[in-house]
Formats: C-alpha cells, structure tokens, sequence
C-alpha cells in the first residue's frame, strides 16, 4: 500500500497541474480572455484569483466530507482491530479541524477586510462583490 502511494499521488499531482489551465478556462474562472487583450486588466485579475479561491474553498469542503465518510467508513469495517478504529478517528478529526482551519481563515479574512473597506454592516454589500468598469 505505501509502495503506491508515491506514484499515485505524483501522478495526480501531475495530471492537476497539466489539466488545470483547460479545466479552469473552461469553468469560467479565467476572466481574462486571451483573443481580446485589452478585457485582461487589474480587475479581471482580482476576479479571476476570487473565482479560483471560491473554486479552492469549494473543493475542501467536498474533500472534507469525503475523508469524514471514508474515516467512518473505516470505523464501521474495524470490528475488533482498534488500530483500525484509532484511525479512522484520525481521519475525520483531520477532516474537521482543515476544515475548521480553512473557515476560519475565511473568516478572519473577512473580518479584516470589512474593517479596512469600511463595510461593517452585515447586510450590507460585501467587499467581495467586485464591480469591474
């Protein structure tokens, strides 16, 4: 098992930095559009690293379910090996706490840019929306 573990993960690892230009083009989360050079400007960037953010943040919450299911899963299947047990606890205490750690960086990010832009109000336009001209 560990003896596959190295290759299948250079080989995804590999497979996510060739196939990511196509994938995010093609999602829309390139802004920029490469046939009219004068749309590519500073805001198109700033929406562009926004949309892959949101894209990043999408995918961890996806992977944390997934690893919370598959620690479960090896909790359930460990009848009387506690190794087994331990450590599928393992995994979904990982899973909980990165996603506690994304969140929450979220969320002081948030707090910070609130303060800095001046829009405190909850309910108000978040400093999220860009507005490109």
């Amino acid at each position: 098992m560990k003896k596959l573990f190295f290759p299948t993960f250079l080989s995804l690892t590999l497979a996510l930095f060739v196939s990511a230009p196509v994938v995010f083009a093609q999602s829309g989360l390139v802004k920029c559009d490469e046939s009219n050079p004068a749309s590519c400007t500073l805001c198109t960037l700033f929406s562009t690293i926004k949309a892959v953010y949101d894209f990043a943040v999408q995918l961890t919450i996806i992977l944390a379910v997934a690893y919370i299911i598959f620690g479960g899963y090896q909790m359930l299947i460990s009848g009387a090996n506690p190794t087994l047990y331990k450590k599928g606890q393992n995994h979904i205490t990982q899973a909980l706490l990165g996603l506690a750690i994304v969140l929450s960086a979220w969320f002081l990010v948030d707090m910070f840019m609130r303060a800095l832009t001046g829009s405190g109000d909850i309910y108000g336009t978040p400093w999220r929306t860009l507005q490109c001209q």
